[in-house]
């Protein structure tokens, strides 16, 4: 058996938790009607890398006030599982019956 697999390398609507699912949902469809049967997003696609990380010196201080607005923009756009964001997603793929792996931040 021969499974088409869709690596998706497109980038999200960064720290926009409901452009990145729109897009996402779009890419979903894109894969699907070329085959896919399982289609897979890079590590943290919604919402997106916190690149910061890698570049910001002040990111480890405790009360720096721009990494704190940072990381609370990123804990908002960030996916609740299970929640409506995963109920979305997981109607796209049981509508075009394959598997998706979407690799997110999620929240409680």
């Amino acid at each position: 058996m021969i499974v088409k697999v869709a690596a998706i390398q497109a980038g999200p609507v960064y720290l926009d938790l409901e452009g990145s699912v729109s897009k996402a949902l779009s890419l979903i469809n894109e894969a699907a009607s070329l085959g896919a049967k399982l289609v897979v997003f890079p590590e943290t696609w919604l919402p997106g890398y916190p690149a910061w990380l890698d570049c910001c010196g002040d990111v480890a201080l405790w009360d720096h006030e721009p990494t704190k607005k940072v990381f609370a923009r990123l804990m908002e756009n960030s996916v609740v599982v299970p929640g409506p964001v995963t109920e979305m997603l997981g109607a796209a793929a049981r509508e075009h019956r394959l598997v998706g792996a979407e690799r997110c931040t999620t929240r409680c």
